[in-house]
């Protein structure tokens, strides 16, 4: 088997990023040689090793690339400096982000070979303006689809790579513990949401997961005595160590959770595109597998009482633990490296 040259494309948020490490982890046991592409400034820098990131210094988004001309000289610099970079590799994978559409979109991409994944149920922006010169793109959701495909495209139905980034434990959940997260960037709604909810539930041990934009605001909001507040670490010892986990609805995080089979209630974000984070919960949901609930029809005591419903009944947090095992795809990440070896 040949060793490839493999470019992970990955920007601005965990849900594209862990993917990228994941794969990324796989591919450099496997003897390929690996780097990241992301964008300067953003989270990438923080959960990339640096000798390992190229970082460009471009606009985060579309939206804010047509806004800031004053920064297309430099950008331009950038794109050139890109297209070079892209001679250097056999395999360009494309994990969500502006950063992937931007690679996709460089000359010198013809001729290599462009593998994209989604992380949701439908396909992100993207990744849907790079489709015409993709090889390969992988869903990680059954009920995914293309309205339509192009005729070189091949599409696979793989899964996730991110719970293998999950170190495997048996170690059983310290019981009334509750893991709230708000995402890799976080969010103040679910934030104070979070908070506030505990409060109410002095009888439970709390953590809550601020994430890195918000999480010195955290440290400064008032809180009850149950509660702990950390800003986005180890995410494989928290789902491990509590019985329920309470969370937005990015496909990544779900592939995550679902690898230890935890009580989940979902809090999809209404603000992002396509309401992807919907779509994801209502998946999971209608199978049994966590219980969704809409931020803008919440409270703190509709949340304190569904969540005391579900830690509390044995019958339903077994029914999700079965559920996630049986859709859980565990061996994702060595199904997409093994899709990228095909070609070698």
């Amino acid at each position: 088997m040949n060793k490839s040259r493999v470019l992970l494309c990955a920007s601005s948020s965990g849900g594209h990023i862990n993917p990228a490490i994941a794969l990324g982890t796989e591919l450099k046991r496997h003897g390929h040689l690996v780097k990241y592409l992301g964008i300067k400034g953003e989270i990438e820098e923080k959960l990339i090793a640096k000798e390992d990131l190229i970082a460009l210094e471009i606009a985060k988004s579309f939206k804010n690339f047509v806004k800031d001309v004053k920064h297309y000289p430099l950008e331009i610099k950038e794109f050139r400096k890109l297209n070079n970079l892209i001679e250097n590799f056999d395999v360009i994978v494309g994990c969500g982000g502006f950063i992937t559409f931007v690679a996709s979109c460089m000359p010198k991409i013809k001729g290599k070979r462009l593998i994209l994944h989604e992380q949701n149920v439908p396909l992100g922006d993207a990744l849907k303006f790079s489709l015409k010169r993709a090889d390969d793109l992988i869903f990680s959701f059954d009920e995914s689809k293309l309205e339509k495909k192009p005729k070189k495209l091949k599409v696979h139905y793989l899964g996730n790579p991110s719970g293998y980034l999950m170190k495997r434990t048996t170690e059983i959940p310290k019981k009334k513990t509750i893991l709230f997260v708000s995402g890799s960037l976080g969010s103040t709604t679910l934030l104070e949401l979070a908070i506030n909810t505990a409060l109410l539930l002095s009888q439970y041990q709390i953590t809550i997961i601020s994430g890195t934009k918000y999480y010195e605001k955290a440290k400064k909001m008032k809180k009850s005595a149950n509660v702990t507040i950390i800003s986005y670490g180890k995410m494989d010892e928290l789902f491990a160590t509590h019985e329920l986990i309470i969370m937005r609805a990015g496909g990544s995080s779900i592939a995550e959770v679902i690898e230890f089979g935890r009580p989940l209630i979902l809090i999809p974000s209404p603000y992002v595109k396509h309401n992807h984070q919907h779509l994801n919960a209502s998946y999971l949901a209608l199978k049994g597998g966590c219980v969704e609930m809409q931020e803008t029809q919440l409270n703190p005591y509709l949340l304190k009482s569904e969540i005391v419903r579900v830690i509390e009944d044995e019958k339903i947090k077994e029914m999700m633990k079965n559920v996630q095992r049986e859709i859980k795809k565990s061996t994702s990440c060595e199904d997409i490296v093994q899709l990228i070896e095909k070609y070698d």
